[in-house]
């Protein structure tokens, strides 16, 4: 585990290292920033995605889980807890939704599924392009199905990243916009980001959770 003194340290010095909107001088970066970051409008798909998150909230279902991160199997979670701890918040859920709205990448990888609440603001905004989301636990990835039976453009791949990455992988023809929200260790976040590096192209957009 990670010393929390190094990484409340590391993390202040970002915050005194990073630029405000006014200094960035860069007019990608800005138009990025304007117009995705700071964007506040509610889309079409956002009232439909939240009202399913908030069910899965409220769910009474429990699962026994296997955590291929930890090597963790059987311990008996609430969906409900699952939801709250480990799918993708509205907040960042609407980002996600902005981000592939303004780049409209045709090939999407994520890597953690969960229960499909971020699969489904990555989808929603074109639903013909060509979305691949991974998820190791059989269970959680079950009732990420459930949910993404309207998302044709999805495939949904259950198992281990480290058997199911390259597969995918070799479905894409270019990696356009990957989402990597999964096996939340160093090591491993670099190893995966690292294997998604041989599609992915100088216009690509790679995008990872959990850096702190």
């Amino acid at each position: 585990m990670a010393d929390p003194l190094h990484q409340i340290s590391s993390r202040l010095r970002y915050l005194v290292q990073a630029q405000t909107k006014i200094r960035l001088h860069s007019p990608f970066v800005f138009a990025f920033y304007r117009d995705v970051m700071d964007d506040r409008r509610q889309f079409y798909a956002f009232p439909k995605i939240q009202a399913e998150y908030k069910g899965l909230l409220q769910s009474p279902d429990r699962i026994r889980t296997t955590d291929f991160g930890t090597g963790v199997s059987g311990k008996e979670r609430s969906v409900s807890s699952i939801t709250r701890h480990a799918a993708a918040s509205p907040r960042l859920g609407r980002l996600l939704f902005r981000i592939v709205e303004y780049f409209s990448p045709e090939y999407i990888l994520e890597l953690g599924t969960s229960v499909g609440i971020g699969t489904r603001y990555l989808a929603a905004p074109n639903r013909h392009k060509q979305l691949i989301t991974l998820e190791g636990d059989p269970a959680v990835a079950a009732i990420a199905r459930k949910g993404l039976v309207n998302y044709p453009n999805v495939e949904l791949i259950e198992g281990p990243f480290s058997q199911t990455l390259e597969a995918a992988l070799q479905k894409l023809p270019r990696l356009d916009f990957l989402w990597l929200d999964g096996y939340h260790s160093y090591n491993a976040t670099v190893r995966n980001f690292e294997h998604c590096l041989q599609k992915a192209h100088e216009d690509s957009c790679l995008a990872i959770d959990d850096i702190y």
